[in-house]
């Protein structure tokens, strides 16, 4: 786990800081009013850059934006995850995030520090990180 600058803001982040730095990358954000032809045409533009090799940014807030992040995962792409939760102190990813991470295919960022308390993402930090995935993303 590190401590580092992004878009501006503080961050702790887990996993490959070098996805950052290539080019290709795509802020995968779903908004209510997208009617089911535009969600399968950025669905298909989403994968191609994962295809490609670029990186697929996204807070996978959204269901259609984790069925993206899960067929991505299942691929082998390269993925930016941001999280509403930090990390806790001795915070080690598991499971196939922790796979993904060695393989170098993902980076989990939090631009907040960890909470122990159980609580829902507001619509206020949903925005802020899908800000910060356009950011990320440079769009």
């Amino acid at each position: 786990m590190h401590g580092m600058e992004i878009a501006g803001r503080q961050c702790q982040v887990v996993g490959n800081r070098f996805l950052l730095a290539i080019p290709d990358k795509v802020a995968v954000i779903v908004h209510r009013r997208y009617t089911d032809e535009e969600n399968a045409r950025l669905r298909e533009e989403w994968l191609a850059c994962g295809e490609r090799g670029g990186v697929l940014v996204s807070a996978a807030i959204a269901p259609k934006e984790k069925e993206v992040l899960r067929e991505a995962m299942d691929r082998g792409y390269r993925i930016i995850l941001l999280r509403e939760n930090g990390f806790p102190e001795l915070y080690k990813p598991s499971g196939e995030a922790f796979y993904a991470c060695v393989e170098g295919l993902l980076l989990q960022i939090s631009p907040w520090e960890f909470h122990m308390e159980r609580k829902n993402i507001t619509r206020e930090q949903c925005l802020k990180l899908n800000a910060l995935a356009s950011e990320i993303a440079g769009k």
